[in-house]
């Protein structure tokens, strides 16, 4: 499996190339996006800056990467810590790239994903990977601190978690680019996961692997308190009185207190997805959740496959309204729905023609809802 890289991108890329003197009218056109936010993307004025700007830097960046027998990497951090990564490595890249809100970023991300999307050395190939819907990080911007931390940081550790949930134990963090005040809370991340952090100084040919320290935390107060935790995850934004005393006040150094409002801040957002990496949360009804106890196979599931995102989505099928989980050649079945970030077991079967049955059945979701408690599955304990 071809190993998977997560980079913010900075804009290195355009300052390489302006470094030297250039064509007067790609620096004005560039200086006019150069500190817009990306929804002026498509304004007309805009997108023909985008346009010019594009037609000589990914040119130039592609000459760099392609001068043999020794490519020039010196186009931009993340060209050059890419290429270098591949090179020390002994798998082919799979490359996420990461924005800010910001055109000129994500015109950094375009350029790149041009650049060095199928570059190949070794027998190795490199394979970027860019979704302005998803990689366009909202919030993260240099303009408004409090956006930046309220915002930025939690959509950029969202997004980052949603590819390592999709592959597990196989992910790098590549924090050579992109806005540098997100290294820490990265580092953060990639330490308490064990991820691979790499690093390259621009003026240097060395690539830094970050060692892993043994950082001791006290994941007894999540075993305390991870009902408030998952609320603040699928709220975001809770108010104060609704939540224990003892939670805001032992929990204060992972939460964002504003007047009468509650958050997760960055670092408890880190730790807190830290710990349910080694849980199944999951809403059911009394009455199926009872079912998982007695039914040891459709137990096991839950535990081994179904909280495995990539393996849940490729075992389920649609059927007459219902979405379940079809384990394949067995008759164990999980009927669930996902909703507002919340993921709901409303049927569980160990017989396959009371699953088959069940499929003519119509369900509510707003009943089921209502009658849902949160469950946790310890994935560690066999």
């Amino acid at each position: 499996m071809n190993k998977k890289v997560i980079t913010p991108v900075g804009t290195s890329l355009f300052a390489n190339y302006f470094e030297k003197p250039r064509d007067s009218v790609t620096k004005t056109k560039y200086d006019t996006i150069k500190y817009l936010p990306v929804d002026k993307w498509n304004e007309r004025g805009v997108a023909s800056c985008i346009d010019i700007v594009r037609k000589k830097v990914l040119p130039w960046a592609k000459g760099k990467i392609e001068k043999e027998p020794t490519p020039e990497i010196d186009a931009s951090a993340e060209i050059k810590s890419l290429v270098k990564i591949l090179k020390d490595g002994e798998d082919s890249l799979e490359v996420y790239l990461l924005t800010t809100e910001t055109v000129i970023s994500r015109l950094a991300a375009e350029i790149l994903q041009g650049v060095l999307h199928g570059y190949a050395t070794d027998g190795k190939t490199m394979h970027i990977l860019f979704n302005p819907d998803k990689d366009v990080i909202s919030g993260l911007q240099v303009e408004r601190k409090e956006d930046f931390i309220k915002v930025g940081m939690t959509e950029l550790i969202k997004r980052v978690y949603e590819i390592i949930n999709a592959y597990p134990d196989n992910v790098m963090l590549n924090i050579t680019g992109g806005y540098k005040a997100t290294i820490p809370y990265l580092t953060i991340m990639g330490q308490i996961h064990k991820l691979p952090l790499y690093y390259i100084f621009e003026d240097t040919e060395g690539l830094m692997l970050i060692p892993q320290i043994p950082i001791d935390i006290s994941w007894q107060i999540f075993n305390t308190y991870w009902k408030s935790f998952t609320q603040l995850e699928h709220d975001d934004v809770v108010q104060a009185d609704s939540l224990m005393y003892q939670f805001k006040n032992e929990c204060s150094s992972c939460l964002e207190i504003t007047g009468n409002l509650v958050s997760l801040n960055p670092l408890g957002r880190i730790l807190w997805q830290r710990y349910c990496s080694q849980y199944l949360l999951f809403y059911c009804p009394d009455d199926v959740w009872e079912e998982i106890q007695r039914q040891s196979h459709i137990h096991d599931i839950l535990k081994a496959k179904f909280h495995h995102l990539r393996i849940r989505n490729n075992k389920t099928e649609r059927k007459n309204g219902h979405i379940v989980y079809d384990d394949g050649d067995n008759p164990y079945r999980i009927y669930y729905f996902e909703e507002k970030g919340k993921l709901y077991i409303y049927r569980t079967f160990e017989d396959h023609q009371a699953a088959e049955n069940f499929i003519s059945e119509s369900f509510n979701k707003e009943t089921i809802m209502y009658n849902s408690s949160l469950r946790k599955i310890d994935l560690c304990n066999q």
